[in-house]
């Protein structure tokens, strides 16, 4: 428990110079001034200037608001010793393991459905994706499709593409 507050308290001067840093030319943004500068900008398609795929880019900008939420959310996981299914801000899912740790590669539910995690720990839903030398299409729910036919190809009782 000691590293974990180490950690935290590491997130929180790091997200506190971020959010005094990267925002407008005083180097303070509250979320509720009519300053346009400091109004966030989107992009296309409704994300956030300053996130990548819904990820937060620590060399974008950041309101007070923002920052507090990533640390209430952080600190909250920390301090219950949340295990399971955790989604973030940008609906994307991680499954924690009893060591507090983001599952990568292959989850297995007790009911005995099958997950895919990427190497930063996040869920793949909706898509094909090749593990070693096969392909394996996952649902928009996540999970691995089998013994179906996916975009013409069929895949079998392990997932694979046959």
């Amino acid at each position: 428990m000691n590293r974990m507050l180490v950690i935290a308290l590491a997130l929180v001067l790091t997200l506190s110079l971020t959010a005094c840093t990267a925002t407008t030319g005083n180097g303070i943004s509250n979320d509720d001034e009519e300053n346009p500068a400091s109004t966030p900008a989107y992009m296309p398609g409704g994300q956030r200037a300053g996130y990548l795929s819904g990820r937060l880019d620590p060399q974008g900008s950041v309101t007070r608001s923002e920052a507090s939420a990533i640390l209430h959310r952080f600190a909250e996981n920390v301090a219950k010793g949340r295990q399971g299914w955790v989604q973030n801000d940008a609906g994307q899912w991680q499954y924690i393991n009893t060591e507090g740790q983001a599952v990568t590669g292959w989850l297995t539910t007790p009911e005995g459905n099958k997950y895919w995690f990427d190497e930063n720990g996040f869920q793949v839903c909706g898509k094909w994706v090749q593990i070693e030398d096969k392909w394996y299409y996952f649902d928009e729910d996540g999970k691995l499709a089998v013994n179906a036919t996916i975009d013409g190809y069929k895949v079998g009782a392990d997932g694979a593409w046959k």
